[in-house]
């Protein structure tokens, strides 16, 4: 078992014992444009000093929908799949770069 398989019961990326090779930064524009096509002002919604990526109460997804599953469910990922990873929506190494992207693409939105 790898270490995306003993975090989150899977492996990255969907694939067994495969971790994506994505950057952050292609990550989260991933997950940018996800939310995009879905909820076209969804950074509005967004307070960036409380945002985190390790916490649900804070995530992206709970500040926008309500909750991370259901977050999930709305823009149809499943809770348990590579997905929420290759998305920037879930991490669990490198919180502060994540943030800053995800931070990065909001203002980007609003400027």
């Amino acid at each position: 078992m790898n270490l995306a398989e003993s975090a989150f019961g899977h492996s990255l990326g969907g694939l067994p014992g495969k971790v994506t090779c994505m950057t952050i930064q292609e990550r989260v524009e991933r997950g940018a444009a996800l939310l995009d096509s879905y909820h076209s002002t969804w950074y509005r919604g967004i307070e960036v000093d409380r945002l985190t990526i390790q916490n649900p109460d804070h995530c992206v997804l709970t500040q926008v929908f309500g909750g991370f599953v259901r977050g999930l469910q709305y823009i149809g990922l499943e809770t348990n799949s590579g997905a929420t990873w290759d998305h920037g929506f879930c991490e669990i190494v490198n919180e502060r770069e994540i943030v800053a992207e995800w931070t990065q693409q909001i203002l980007r939105r609003i400027f």
